[in-house]
């Protein structure tokens, strides 16, 4: 009689395969879940400021165009009836050669100039009380230059008046939140919000970054 075999217990699976499914499960949830929202939130954050953004790149862009156009002109700045006529060669000078403006893509030359987002359009108007003036002889240089009205027109001029801020467009698209109109000052590239807080996005424009 044969004796039996050596008892063999039965092996077990390796668990290898499982404990990295569970590890890279929680990698997920503590560190991939919170990045892809993060991520998420990001896109949602641009694509919703695109009009805004886009909205301060032109007031600026357009600052510089009218100082250009001055400096072209023995110093004086174009006169309201066609300011925008008159400084629309600079601009699109400017606006081709404009550096870093990433995704927000910069107000086109032709048409009447203001700014778009959402369902919303708003206009760019010149300070009326400026007009044909010589920058040097200008003693205010915190004088508006430009600023958004709610109405969109060609070569919209009219004296500088604050609006009321609670009338302006939405901050990116959150109706209780309302943003301000835009202005820029004659001594200052930099977009106001009601006339207060600065918007500088660090855009290059010809060929100068900031």
């Amino acid at each position: 009689m044969q004796a039996p075999p050596p008892y063999a217990p039965t092996r077990q699976k390796p668990k290898t395969g499982l404990i990295i499914g569970i590890v890279l499960g929680v990698l997920f949830v503590c560190c991939g879940l919170p990045s892809l929202l993060f991520v998420g939130a990001g896109i949602w954050a641009v694509d919703k400021g695109k009009g805004f953004i886009g909205c301060t790149l032109a007031f600026s862009t357009v600052k510089k165009a009218v100082v250009q156009y001055a400096e072209a002109n023995g110093g004086k700045l174009p006169t309201a009836a066609t300011w925008q006529d008159d400084v629309r060669p600079f601009y699109a000078k400017l606006r081709g050669s404009a550096k870093n403006t990433g995704p927000f893509d910069l107000m086109p030359v032709d048409g009447d100039w203001g700014c778009t987002e959402g369902q919303v359009a708003t206009g760019m108007a010149f300070n009326a009380t400026l007009s044909g003036k010589k920058l040097a002889e200008i003693k205010d240089r915190s004088s508006v230059m430009l600023f958004e009205v709610p109405t969109r027109r060609a070569n919209q001029a009219m004296p500088y008046k604050k609006l009321d801020d609670a009338k302006s467009p939405a901050l990116m698209g959150m109706e209780k939140t309302r943003r301000g109109w835009l202005t820029v000052e004659l001594d200052d590239d930099e977009v106001r919000m009601g006339g207060k807080a600065k918007v500088n996005y660090n855009i290059g424009v010809g060929g100068t970054e900031k």
